[in-house]
């Protein structure tokens, strides 16, 4: 890279990030990226057998029975 006629590098930061199981929030370090690196989150729990039956999410498609799996109760009460 040559700015103002100064030649120089810039160390690339970092590599591919995957975040906790479930996290809501991955953090990626500071530093200057190249733009080919990715932050992967993952979710163990994202299986078709916890998916409401019909519905498509993230690719996986559901397989839930309908009629099964945890409900709410009008007064947000939980339903086994």
């Amino acid at each position: 890279m040559n700015i103002f006629g100064v030649a120089g590098n810039i160390a690339v930061a970092g590599a591919d990030i995957t975040g906790a199981d479930n996290a809501l929030q991955i953090v990626i370090p500071a530093g200057y990226y190249n733009g080919s690196f990715k932050t992967i989150a993952s979710d163990t729990h994202l299986i078709a057998s916890n998916i409401k039956t019909g519905v498509t999410l993230f690719g996986v498609v559901s397989t839930m029975p309908a009629g099964s799996g945890t409900t709410f109760g009008a007064n947000g009460s939980l339903n086994v």
